[in-house]
């Protein structure tokens, strides 16, 4: 007769913790990876073009936010081309160009803030004319460590990915603390009711 209230707030104890445990990590963990990606650029990455573009454009799969987007395009000597500010619309991101650029190699360094928050950086690369597109993240000073093509992740992008499960943990804590909260309060108020009784 004594053993019985023990065990059941011990089991309440343990489904509780399990409940949080399965509501903080499973859902959240696909949030914290899901960063948007770059669907198509214009020019094509590696594509050699016979004039100079006016624009450069990048698509992304999802909207971005305006606050601390950037476009480079910079040339073998570092000097960037890019002219006025970026026009954003939806998931596309357009960057026009000065004009008077020369046959060579040219590349596109760009750094924007996904729908989720969280910043984003890569780079690709063009040529006019007859010259080789230089390869992505050859000298980049603007991006560090850009992809290797359209879309994929650098390794900074990495560490942020990373960096977003510091969060989790303490909506995790939170949750615990609070689900702990709920159950002594439940304790509390069930001991009340058995006095009463």
């Amino acid at each position: 007769m004594t053993h019985a209230p023990r065990r059941r707030p011990a089991t309440a104890v343990f489904l509780t913790l399990i409940v949080i445990a399965l509501s903080v990590f499973s859902p959240a963990a696909p949030a914290a990876t899901a960063h948007d990606q770059v669907q198509s650029t214009v020019p094509a990455d590696g594509e050699r073009l016979d004039v100079a573009p006016s624009t450069v454009t990048i698509r992304f799969t999802d909207e971005i936010l305006e606050i601390g987007a950037i476009v480079l395009v910079v040339d073998s000597e570092d000097r960037n081309w890019a002219e006025g500010e970026m026009r954003l619309d939806g998931p596309e991101a357009t960057q026009a160009l000065a004009a008077g650029m020369k046959d060579g190699a040219y590349q596109v360094r760009w750094r924007v803030v996904s729908a989720d928050g969280h910043p984003v950086s890569g780079a690709f690369a063009f040529s006019i004319g007859t010259a080789a597109p230089s390869e992505p993240g050859a000298g980049a000073t603007a991006a560090p460590n850009p992809s290797t093509g359209p879309g994929a992740a650098s390794d900074a992008d990495a560490d942020q990915s990373d960096a977003a499960g510091l969060p989790l943990i303490a909506v995790g804590l939170i949750g615990a603390g609070g689900g702990l909260a709920a159950f002594a309060l439940f304790a509390a108020w069930r001991a009340k009711r058995r006095k009463n009784t």
